[in-house]
């Protein structure tokens, strides 16, 4: 099965990655926002199941549909939920799901660093 080829790729990358403890995780980027709309904001296993088995027996242009998504997005969304899956169990921790990107939050971080500065 090409889904678990690929969960065991991600899982073999991360192996012996030993990250410091963490209260939270959040995850950022197309993939992440995309599973917003797909199972909600926090990536729990059993989120993450569940948006496997819908994008695995669901067409992509209905979940495209459904979802208001780029098709070609939910083509790749299968891979970025065992990724997403396993750095979860690396952190030990669900993942929420951002509502802005990376870039967005360290333009934020800079604005309020120049206004307590």
């Amino acid at each position: 099965d090409e889904l678990e080829n690929v969960r065991t790729h991600v899982a073999g990358v991360l192996e012996g990655l030993e990250p410091p403890a963490a209260e939270s995780a959040v995850a950022v980027g197309g993939t992440a926002t995309s599973l917003r709309r797909v199972v909600g904001a926090e990536l729990s296993h059993e989120t993450l199941e569940r948006g496997i088995r819908l994008l695995s027996q669901t067409p992509v242009a209905e979940i495209a549909a459904r979802f208001e998504l780029d098709p070609e997005r939910v083509r790749l969304l299968p891979a970025g939920i065992l990724v997403l899956e396993a750095m979860s169990d690396v952190l030990a921790l669900p993942l929420r799901i951002a509502r802005g990107g990376l870039r967005e939050g360290v333009l934020l971080e800079l604005v309020e660093g120049r206004r307590l500065g």
